[in-house]
């Protein structure tokens, strides 16, 4: 059996390489809404094994394929509900598609347009792994309105739209909440439990520390410690779960709250690196620029 390629991916980026339409991105907000017909598939179609960067939900109304979340075959059918986020390696194959939306976000998007709290708020957004759902018919025209005005919404390109699709998308994100019982199928074996807490310490130990609340990021040693584990045991599951070890998924963490702080014109440079343990100005605009192609300063002029 080949070796699957895993390598993490903006939406973007997939349909870019893959040779598919992309005039239908806005690649600079990371927020995407269109219906998989528009897409220039030849069917049959299958995907390359991929670990994107982004969270999607897909809104099945007419269409016949198959999805794979790691490991996971689901068959594609009519008045169902996926979602994945940027823990889960994918591919999809589709035979045909007739009616199937697809909504892409990432982070930076949720915690800039709906609240730094959005991950706390609804949980299940960083849940190791949820399956797909059959919904009812109500539900189902609930999910067919909202995404019909983020579509509307998105294509008028105005000042205002990314901060309407925000408050559209916390609609979407509450619905979800309440039809799914809080719960919306979460795996529960050992392994996942570990991982999900892991990510929820992370992401409590980032919230506090850009609200000054907490004086330092926690390393491996503290996670293992908080969750009564082995680091290397704590780790090798990690790693295991999400292909990326937990220096990689602090460091990523680092990088995503520097681009949420950056758009807070309020917080220097040098505030924004002390917030997040930098020793010096410097080492943050290089760690930035690594990661994000350009300084820190240009980000800011360019999102300001």
């Amino acid at each position: 059996m080949n070796e699957r390629k895993r390598s993490s991916q903006s939406l973007y980026d997939l349909y870019n390489s893959l040779g598919l339409n992309i005039n239908l991105f806005d690649n600079q907000e990371n927020f995407s809404i269109f219906n998989l017909n528009q897409i220039n598939f030849s069917f049959p179609f299958f995907s390359n094994d991929f670990q994107p960067d982004f969270f999607s939900f897909l809104i099945i109304n007419d269409g016949d394929g198959a999805y794979t979340i790691d490991d996971q075959v689901y068959k594609i059918e009519p008045k169902t509900f996926y979602f994945t986020n940027p823990s889960s390696h994918r591919s999809f194959s589709w035979k045909e598609i007739r009616d199937v939306v697809l909504i892409t976000f990432d982070e930076d998007f949720i915690k800039t347009y709906i609240n730094q709290n959005v991950l706390f708020d609804f949980p299940f957004l960083i849940s190791d792994k949820i399956r797909p759902q059959k919904v009812d018919e109500e539900f189902h025209n609930e999910l067919n309105e909202i995404s019909n005005l983020l579509i509307k919404e998105f294509n008028k390109k105005t000042s205002s739209t990314y901060p309407i699709i925000g408050h559209l998308l916390g609609v979407l994100l509450h619905k979800i909440k309440i039809n799914f019982n809080f719960e919306f199928h979460l795996e529960s074996d050992h392994s996942n439990l570990i991982v999900n807490e892991f990510k929820h310490l992370l992401e409590t130990n980032f919230r506090d520390l850009t609200k000054d609340q907490q004086t330092r990021i926690l390393k491996t040693q503290d996670y293992a410690s908080l969750m009564n584990l082995h680091p290397t045991y704590l780790n090798q599951i990690i790693k295991s779960k999400t292909n990326k070890n937990i220096t990689n998924w602090i460091s990523n963490k680092i990088f995503l709250e520097s681009k949420v702080l950056l758009k807070d014109k309020n917080l220097s440079i040098k505030e924004i690196s002390y917030r997040l343990q930098f020793s010096e100005t410097s080492h943050f605009s290089n760690f930035f620029k690594k990661n994000q192609g350009i300084s820190p300063q240009k980000f800011r002029k360019e999102e300001l």
